[in-house]
């Protein structure tokens, strides 16, 4: 019962004064308190809100003040002022949401991001890459990572839709056994040493986005679409390109 009459929008204090009240009928502010397991000084203060909500009443009883509740039907007041206030609240969003739409078009570019948990991840970024209609696309990942993640024959799908796509790739990667030998169709790769320079995630600027995804331990995926921070990590990119050259 007090768990109902919480959700109805009494709170948990309210509620039991007004089980007691109701259990005891006219009663003193000392014996609802007793009841209710509420101190005296915060029972009188319940019984004060119960009265303004016309759940209450005040009833001498010769020289003494009792109160006692009145018919619970009127706990459909308490509903209805519910009501009434949402419907006030949803009124004020209304009318203030003209004025908000107005500061959100005005503000700066947002990012927009998405995020991915698991395997499904690194496939949903790659899928994104690919139809993004970026026309290079540059990485930075650890081979030895993302080879326990992609299967070879989901490697060479990769590869394959990259190139039908006419897309060209740059990397940076780490390998325990040392640098790939094979070309690659349009794309070059450099090698960097992971004992140097440990690389634990897959990163991936594309167009306008730059998606990162998480190899080790629980696999979080997230793409970012702003120009100006895609911008930046290509910058990044390239100062470490140039650096990966000299070493």
């Amino acid at each position: 019962m007090l768990h109902e009459l919480k959700k109805i929008g009494l709170s948990d204090k309210e509620a039991k004064v007004y089980v007691a009240l109701l259990e005891l009928g006219k009663a003193s502010v000392q014996d609802i308190a007793k009841k209710a397991g509420v101190n005296r000084a915060t029972t009188y203060l319940m019984i004060e809100a119960l009265q303004g909500r016309g759940l209450a009443y005040k009833a001498q009883v010769g020289k003494r003040t009792h109160f006692a509740v009145n018919s619970p039907e009127k706990l459909t007041h308490v509903l209805d002022e519910k009501r009434k206030k949402l419907e006030d609240e949803a009124e004020e969003i209304k009318e203030l949401l003209p004025e908000l739409k107005a500061l959100y078009a005005g503000s700066p570019e947002k990012p927009k991001m998405r995020f991915y948990e698991g395997k499904e991840g690194i496939k949903e970024i790659l899928n994104d890459v690919f139809e993004s209609g970026a026309k290079e696309i540059r990485e930075i990942y650890a081979a030895d990572y993302i080879r326990s993640v992609l299967s070879a024959e989901e490697t060479k799908e990769v590869l394959r839709r990259r190139t039908s796509l006419g897309m060209r790739w740059r990397a940076l990667y780490t390998r325990k056994e040392g640098p790939y030998s094979e070309p690659i169709p349009l794309g070059e790769d450099r090698f960097v040493s992971a004992d140097k320079f440990p690389i634990m995630s897959d990163i991936v600027m594309y167009g306008d986005r730059v998606a990162f995804h998480t190899l080790q331990g629980k696999q979080i995926g997230i793409i970012i679409e702003n120009p100006a921070l895609a911008k930046t990590f290509e910058t990044i990119f390239e100062l470490a390109w140039r650096g990966a050259e000299e070493i």
